[in-house]
């Protein structure tokens, strides 16, 4: 029975970092756009200086060019365009690009005087463009919270940690476009690595969960609880059977041989332990920094495991759970005897 009522109100939604990251971007758009209106209505187009700069690098459709100034015809300027980028690649010198450049820059410069030097980028623009892109993106950040809802509802136990969807910001290169990926947050606590969070990328109705933390990493969980509900929801959104239709999994992992006595016939093993589904990798581990550990097999449901790597070698788990979780088996494969 679940000890935690579910609410769309326990799962909030914050825009913030991506409402400052396109304000920047469109005030950006604003100013250039400003500053290169008054820059266009300055400039003067000198056609026989481009004439000359392309001949000077022996650019063959001269006439193509001359046949534009004569109609400034907009087609014809795409023809050019395009031929000369084309004549570019041909050449296999991007040497050639240094004197390239300033004329294609000042072509589309010509164009943009010839349609009127027209201010894209209003105020008025740009505030209707920044409302559009926070509607859409206030639309999918709440699919990603009712993904969310119900990834929780099908958790046997939930311990009531609070969520917080933060939709990811625009960065500079990216295009103006309403967000769908975002970082998820468990838990209001915060350790010394920050609020544990992971990577939520949306794409239709596909999800791919990164950036997971590992169990037991003490930056970051303070809270037995919060790490529980933490992993339990990885686990639930990567597959929504997982606590429905469990099935247990024949894995190994390496424990210290001094702790022999308490995994010998138990039925519980500590939350945060890895397993894997490779004996060599196990065995390999048991060796490692001075070895000292056994080798055990471990049957166990995999509800109880979060996957942390999936390989064609092998597949690896951590525990989770509050301080331990159940076991089927734990049996003793290659015991430590020291060198």
């Amino acid at each position: 029975m679940k000890i935690w009522k579910l609410s769309k109100s326990n799962i909030s939604i914050d825009l913030s970092k991506y409402v400052q990251s396109i304000k920047d971007r469109i005030d950006f758009h604003i100013s250039f756009g400003a500053e290169e209106h008054q820059r266009l209505l300055e400039y003067k187009f000198n056609p026989d200086l481009i004439i000359s700069s392309l001949e000077a690098i022996r650019y063959p459709n001269i006439n193509l060019v001359k046949q534009f100034f004569q109609t400034k015809d907009f087609d014809e300027l795409h023809k050019v365009l395009m031929d000369i980028f084309s004549w570019y690649k041909q050449q296999k010198d991007i040497r050639l690009w240094d004197k390239l450049s300033p004329v294609v820059k000042a072509l589309n410069d010509y164009e943009s005087i010839l349609s009127g030097n027209e201010i894209t980028w209003t105020e008025e623009y740009g505030q209707k463009r920044m409302q559009e892109l926070i509607s859409q993106t206030q639309v999918n950040m709440e699919k990603i919270q009712n993904s969310i809802l119900g990834a929780i509802s099908r958790i046997p136990q939930w311990n009531g940690s609070s969520i917080k969807v933060v939709a990811s910001e625009l960065y500079k290169d990216n295009d103006l476009e309403p967000e769908t990926d975002a970082i998820i947050e468990v838990g209001g606590g915060e350790g010394w690595g920050g609020v544990p969070n992971f990577s939520y990328f949306a794409s239709g109705d596909k999800i791919e969960l990164d950036d997971i933390l590992e169990g037991g990493d003490s930056d970051f969980f303070t809270d037995n609880n919060i790490q529980s509900d933490y992993f339990n929801l990885v686990n639930s959104l990567r597959n929504p059977q997982a606590f429905s239709k469990s099935k247990v999994l024949s894995l190994y992992t390496a424990r210290p041989a001094k702790d022999r006595q308490m995994y010998m016939g138990g039925k519980e093993v500590p939350s945060n332990i890895f397993l894997t589904s490779s004996y060599d990798f196990a065995e390999g581990f048991a060796y490692e920094y001075g070895g000292g550990k056994d080798v055990w097999k471990v049957r166990i449901l995999d509800r109880y495991l979060v996957k942390t790597m999936d390989s064609p070698d092998q597949k690896q788990y951590q525990t989770m759970g509050d301080k331990v979780v159940p076991v089927v088996s734990i049996e003793l494969i290659t015991p430590w005897v020291g060198e």
